[in-house]
């Protein structure tokens, strides 16, 4: 592929980078010692030198070389970075960004390479050390972020692993087509149900069986292509958090757990966003200073605690704290491109929900619920007052019919029995069927019968957006293609019982 291809996640990579240099240039102006800071500048310069090398963005590369080598002897505490030093490595993050801007509007870094900046920057590093430490020698080392020690067991690999990187619209393009393909499946089968008997010969079934089968590997290779763990969109935040505390003179940890749930890719980067929204407000109005909590009887160091886990067929991911229970929504949110009630919007339009508790003096809690979104959907057919509708299979127990005293369930409990017609306001059709049925679906400990007039059968069917010409209703989550090429509505089993 072409280098272009990969500039927009260069940019954001170098542009994550250069943030954290400069968070802690504001730490090193106040405390010129602070080795946290130094060792997390080494990385971050490290990590922009080897990527613009790769890119072959050879000035951002020689640049972040000479900067490293002098926070590699501050490192070492053969330096300070202090006074002109200091102001140096500031233009120099300056010219990064410059660079940075250049590469996003014309694909190239530009022809200036500052080559009286780097100059000053070894002549002020040489006279420097000599000033620091003129005698001793330490020898180069690779230099990696050093944790600081807490009672938290969790490893934070925050950079390791390798990593595909997958364009969404590569993404959505590779899953329209899987869902021709079952559209085609459905079709074929229709077709070959309807058939003459001359039709209905050995070599197109077993065609058909192989057919299947490789549409059945491809849409669970499509499957695992979209998947990925929250421990990959949240490398960052307990960095980031720090350097935000340290920022503000405080103290805090995040503790995170979970993270070995898989989401879907296309909404990884709205997740990531909001998550670190969320976090940073909270760091940064919810909890107070060290001298602050001291005085109200807390721990010096506050702390934040996000886990996730599967619920049904939704991830949940929880954010609680205990700072000041600040109400985020009326504050000026720093940073961050949403405020509270656009997040809030942002989960609603993937299907989820997003609900938030303020508790003045003991801390806040948000609660993110994000349904798993499909392309195939293992669709259960039901017919209402000639209406086909469809259910998720995963919640369909069986279908019974509805006897004249209570329906009850294996260990005699009474099942509720829940009418589709009432629920829609469907009109009633002059001939109804007298023997209806009841489908029992399970969520959960919930358990409830749907009335309907009949089954329509069990069928893949491909999952379509509502879109905006349908106004929204909670009781729908989507649409499918049925195999005669009808459309159906799918009733959201979360919202019925």
């Amino acid at each position: 592929m072409e280098k272009e291809h990969y500039t927009g996640i260069f940019l954001e990579k170098i542009k994550e980078q250069l943030q954290d240099v400069c968070s802690c240039m504001m730490i090193l102006d106040r405390e010129p010692q602070n080795k946290s800071s130094i060792q997390e500048i080494c990385y971050s310069l490290h990590l922009m030198k080897g990527m613009a090398g790769t890119m072959g963005y050879f000035r951002i590369c020689q640049l972040t070389e000479d900067m490293e080598e002098i926070f590699s002897k501050a490192a070492d505490e053969r330096i300070l970075i202090t006074g002109r030093l200091l102001d140096l490595m500031k233009e120099s993050t300056d010219v990064l960004k410059n660079y940075t801007k250049n590469i996003e509007e014309t694909f190239l870094e530009g022809t200036y390479d500052y080559k009286a900046l780097r100059q000053e920057l070894k002549q002020a590093a040489e006279v420097s050390e000599v000033k620091m430490l003129p005698e001793k020698r330490v020898l180069r080392r690779q230099f990696t972020p050093k944790e600081e020690k807490t009672d938290f067991t969790e490893t934070e690999e925050e950079n390791s692993g390798d990593f595909v990187f997958v364009e969404q619209e590569d993404l959505k393009e590779l899953c329209g087509p899987i869902g021709d393909l079952v559209m085609v499946k459905n079709r074929l089968e229709l077709f070959y149900d309807s058939a003459e008997s001359a039709l209905q010969n050995r070599d197109f079934l077993e065609q058909m069986e192989y057919f299947k089968q490789a549409l059945s590997k491809l849409q669970e290779s499509a499957a695992k292509l979209r998947l990925v763990s929250l421990k990959e969109i949240t490398r960052s935040f307990r960095k980031r958090i720090r350097l935000l505390a340290a920022a503000e003179n405080k103290r805090i940890d995040l503790y995170m757990s979970g993270l070995d749930i898989r989401i879907d890719r296309i909404q990884a980067d709205l997740i990531r966003e909001i998550l670190l929204c969320l976090l940073e407000c909270t760091a940064r109005y919810g909890m107070d200073t060290m001298e602050v909590r001291r005085r109200q009887g807390k721990s010096s160091k506050g702390s934040i605690y996000l886990n996730a886990l599967l619920e049904n067929d939704a991830v949940l991911i929880r954010l609680h704290d205990d700072g000041n229970g600040t109400d985020i929504s009326r504050q000026t949110t720093e940073g961050c491109e949403r405020n509270l009630e656009q997040m809030r919007l942002v989960i609603e339009d993937l299907g989820g929900e997003l609900t938030t508790s303020f508790v003045p003096s003991k801390g806040s809690k948000y609660r993110i619920k994000v349904p798993f979104p499909g392309i195939i959907l293992e669709a259960f057919g039901v017919e209402v007052h000639g209406e086909i509708y469809v259910l998720d299979m995963k919640y369909v127990q069986s279908v019974e019919d509805i006897p004249k005293a209570d329906l009850l369930d294996e260990e005699g409990n009474r099942i509720p029995l829940i009418y589709i017609d009432k629920r829609l306001n469907i009109p009633s059709i002059e001939k109804e069927t007298e023997n209806k049925k009841a489908v029992i679906v399970k969520k959960g400990s919930s358990c409830a019968g749907l009335v309907i007039d009949a089954p329509a059968g069990y069928q893949e069917a491909v999952i379509r957006p509502l879109g905006s010409f349908i106004p929204k209703d909670p009781l729908f989550c989507g649409g499918v293609i049925l195999k005669d090429g009808r459309p159906a509505l799918i009733l959201d089993i979360n919202m019925w019982i």
